[in-house]
């Protein structure tokens, strides 16, 4: 009689083990859960996928400190998915053809916010519709975010129309009238009530509802960004995520086009702003208790983090732009704090932080902002100390390159004069590697 065919050796022995405790873990599975759901394979800039809820009337639950806002059905999904379609053709008669279908949106929309913002598919439509709604609308979908914004923030989409948010609202908050004049030219037909809370007012709900996790939220990966737009519209500062040189936005973070959007919207976030008296109460109140919250490793390690690092930009320009360059000296500042040496001698804990900075990716940054915005004495003693005598051998470096860039940016003649001396000899090696930043 012939013998079963078997593998020999430890390698069958293993897999088969494997096999044995796979399909017994698969049968546990099948039997506690038939309806589980198989998880979606994600990049880290793809959207996560959306699958119809398991219940018809799915309220609000809560997975650990998580909030759950429920799926959008298979019907809304569609109906999204080619509302956002329309909105990024933008074949519109006009204007006005343009604001009946973004008002019908927002009615269908209507109760199902939440669910849009979190969701995969149709959290671009928000983040689209929000950069086209008339401040009315924009108080009211603020109002529907109230409550929900620490959770908001750190979601992976949620964070991006909380952003928008932020940017669009932002330009409203001066100014007290509630409504435009197309707002006020044109009937509601949506059976809403009016918000209670002015915008101003829901901007200090947001600080009240992030308050005492600024220190999480610095680092955390997706609501770093929405805490950056925040602390720049409490400064009145103007908040651009288009340009290369913004510290609001990741560099990888997709740019996303909003066909009809009127010139003037977009030159109004573009702008610096005058701010009520409690956004600059509200922005000193912030980054006391986000600096003083930190302890002076922690703090220098946000330099050379990757996503804390671009918060920590933010929060030097505010420090420095804000309260005066006086404030640079004051023992609680941060720059004091990153760097407390003030004469930056050789071998001094202050002399070897800045020099780790300087051949750092992302510290680099830091120190580039470091150099743009502080005071002019201290810029001085920075460049004497620790960049003069070597700017020809940073410039040929590919990360210290772009330091000495923003230090010629602010040398005077005679100084410009002297590096550009030092610098000329290392020209050709530079033309020769093609590094010609």
């Amino acid at each position: 009689m012939p013998r079963e065919k078997q593998k020999r050796g430890r390698r069958a022995e293993a897999k088969l083990k494997e096999d044995t405790s796979k399909r017994k873990r698969d049968e546990a599975l099948d039997e506690s859960d038939p309806k589980r759901l198989k998880p979606s394979a994600y990049t880290e800039h793809s959207r996560e996928a959306d699958y119809k809820p398991l219940e018809e009337d799915q309220n609000e639950k809560t997975s650990g400190d998580t909030p759950f806002y429920g799926l959008l059905d298979a019907e809304e999904q569609e109906y999204f998915s080619r509302a956002n379609e329309v909105l990024e053709l933008n074949q519109f008669e006009d204007a006005e053809g343009r604001r009946l279908f973004v008002d019908s949106v927002y009615r269908e929309a209507n109760g199902k916010e939440l669910k849009i913002a979190c969701s995969q598919s149709c959290s671009r439509l928000m983040e689209k519709l929000i950069a086209l709604s008339d401040m009315h609308q924009i108080r009211r979908l603020f109002n529907k975010f109230v409550g929900h914004f620490l959770h908001l923030v750190q979601h992976r989409f949620a964070s991006h129309c909380c952003e928008t948010l932020f940017i669009h609202a932002a330009p409203a908050v001066a100014n007290k009238s509630t409504k435009s004049k197309g707002e006020r030219s044109r009937e509601e037909d949506v059976d809403e009530e009016e918000p209670e809370l002015s915008l101003e007012e829901m901007f200090m709900k947001v600080i009240e509802e992030l308050e005492g996790n600024w220190g999480y939220l610095l680092t955390e990966r997706f609501a770093s960004h929405t805490i950056r737009v925040l602390l720049l519209v409490f400064g009145g500062e103007p908040v651009d995520i288009s340009s290369n040189d913004s510290v609001v936005a990741s560099r990888k973070k997709e740019k996303l086009g909003v066909p009809g959007m009127e010139a003037q919207d977009e030159a109004a976030i573009t702008q610096k702003r005058s701010v009520p008296e409690s956004f600059e109460e509200a922005l000193r109140k912030i980054m006391g208790d986000i600096v003083s919250g930190l302890d002076d490793t922690y703090l220098r390690a946000l330099a050379t983090h990757p996503v804390g690092n671009p918060v920590l930009q933010v929060l030097l320009y505010l420090e420095l732009s804000h309260f005066g360059k006086s404030r640079a000296k004051e023992s609680d500042s941060i720059i004091k704090r990153l760097i407390p040496d003030e004469d930056l001698k050789e071998g001094s804990d202050s002399a070897t932080f800045v020099r780790g900075l300087l051949y750092d990716p992302v510290g680099s940054r830091l120190l580039e902002a470091i150099i743009r915005f502080v005071p002019g004495k201290f810029f001085k003693k920075l460049y004497k100390s620790i960049i003069h005598d070597r700017i020809g051998q940073l410039a040929r470096n590919t990360t210290a390159g772009y330091v000495v860039l923003r230090v010629l940016e602010r040398l005077g003649r005679d100084d410009l004069q002297d590096a550009i001396e030092l610098i000329i000899p290392e020209i050709p090696a530079l033309v020769e590697r093609s590094r010609l930043v």
